[in-house]
């Protein structure tokens, strides 16, 4: 590095957004190490527990603990709808992950799907790049794959004629089916369509960003968003302690683990100030 690029102070984020977003959070902060602590046992005990469904739900697990630091860091320099649109995504990866975790038997098609995606992935690289883009052999392994595992995907499209698709997931159930069937249900309002509103192209999404300048005007506000900050932290600190909660007893990590899992979900009692960490309506309305 030269010395002119070495007197170049650089620097990304807002100080001033984090002072004020530790300040609102000061609980927070004070109990982390708790949260810290608890993390770093989950996810580096050793586990007597092998195969693929054993891979699936650890890796997912523990990229749900980075995504929750990536949350809390994009809600750190005050962008709020860019953290809810982070916090979409760890939901799915939760609920994917507990419903793994109840239903083993599904891993399989979890993986195969993967044939599909690759498959989907080759055409539209062919559609746009060309077809003589991606080796001969590469094409022929994706369609053998494919061929191999797309009726176990495919759905009816018409019930009166019987025309099939292939279906856009590895399964049946959509998102919101799947919540449900997890503990994470009774956050598919706050984790999932109000973050969806912000990250699709919506009406909602427009207005947000919309601010009056005078009786008729009005401008791109392009301020902070401290509220949806909040709000994203709050329910991405709730589901990743579901997370934790089902690596645990899945792993069957025992103690002391789960008497420190115990302490972290008082402490999050304490830093939100809700008598459960399933009391969502009242966390939805504060």
């Amino acid at each position: 590095m030269s010395e002119e690029q070495q007197q170049i102070p650089v620097a990304f984020g807002f100080q001033d957004q984090w002072k004020a977003f530790a300040e609102r959070h000061h609980e927070f902060f004070v109990r982390v190490p708790n949260l810290t602590e608890l993390l770093h046992k989950a996810y580096l005990i050793q586990s007597t527990k092998t195969g693929t469904g054993a891979v699936v739900v650890f890796v997912m697990g523990r990229v749900c603990c980075e995504e929750f630091y990536e949350i809390m860091t994009t809600a750190a320099n005050g962008y709020g709808l860019a953290a809810l649109r982070l916090l979409r995504g760890l939901y799915e990866r939760a609920v994917t992950m507990l419903y793994l975790c109840d239903n083993p038997g599904e891993v399989d098609a979890f993986m195969e799907y993967y044939h599909v995606a690759q498959y989907k992935m080759l055409k539209a690289i062919q559609d746009t790049f060309g077809p003589d883009t991606i080796k001969k052999e590469a094409v022929e392994e994706a369609e053998k794959d494919y061929a191999r595992v797309k009726k176990r995907f495919m759905v009816t499209q018409c019930r009166d004629c019987g025309t099939e698709r292939m279906n856009h997931t590895w399964h049946k159930l959509d998102v919101v089916s799947m919540a449900k069937k997890t503990p994470l249900g009774k956050l598919i309002v706050p984790a999932y369509y109000v973050p969806m509103s912000h990250s699709h192209t919506t009406v909602r999404s427009i207005l947000t960003r919309i601010e009056e300048t005078g009786e008729h005007g009005m401008s791109f506000n392009p301020d902070a968003q401290p509220k949806e900050a909040d709000w994203a932290f709050r329910f991405a600190h709730l589901i990743l302690l579901e997370v934790v909660r089902a690596h645990i007893n899945y792993f069957e990590l025992g103690e002391p683990t789960e008497e420190l899992y115990k302490t972290c979900i008082e402490d999050y009692k304490a830093i939100w100030g809700m008598k459960e960490p399933e009391a969502i309506d009242e966390a939805i309305t504060a």
